[in-house]
This record gives C-alpha cells, structure tokens and sequence, in this order.
C-alpha cells in the first residue's frame, strides 16, 4: 500500500525531557515535521518552552505475559500493587 506524503502520519513515540530525561512525554499528534503535540505522563517541574527534548523512537511498551494476570501497572508498566517485583518479563 502506497501512502501520499500529505497523508502520511510520522509514529507514536515516547519523548523525553528534563535535565535527566526524567519527564515523559507521549506524542499525541504530529503538528508539522518538527513541531508535536503531546501529553507529559509525569510531573513536569522543571520544563518549559524550548526546553531540550528527546525522541527514544519507541512506543510506550508494558510488559506482557501470563505472570501478570491480577496485577496492577501503571503506564509504564511498572507494578503499583504492592506485589513482588516482575522477573523474566518480556
């Protein structure tokens, strides 16, 4: 499938910023090539405009397997129900 370049939709990816790359940023839409619209999924203390930002070229990702049936995450996938810590998770 050929795709036109005027409707082509660059991925999803997950962003960061801060000093430490500690503020997480999900990108929510593509404004121009060198501009985007996201949402920061944590605090964002510390940011501001032309703040320097990285792009990871992943998507957020959570770990997937049968260990993890009945247990809560957040969206990073890092468990928030008092359980013991994840091992061998893909």
């Amino acid at each position: 499938m050929r795709v036109s370049p005027r409707n082509y939709q660059p991925p999803i990816n997950k962003l960061r910023a801060g000093k430490k790359g500690e503020i997480v940023i999900e990108v929510l839409m593509h404004l121009n090539p060198e501009m985007v619209r996201g949402i920061s999924l944590t605090p964002t203390r510390g940011l501001s405009r032309d703040s320097f930002v990285t792009d990871t070229e992943q998507p957020i990702c959570v770990p997937v397997g049968r260990q993890l049936l009945g247990r809560a995450f957040n969206v990073f996938g890092e468990t928030i129900d008092n359980g013991d810590a994840l091992k061998d998770v893909d």
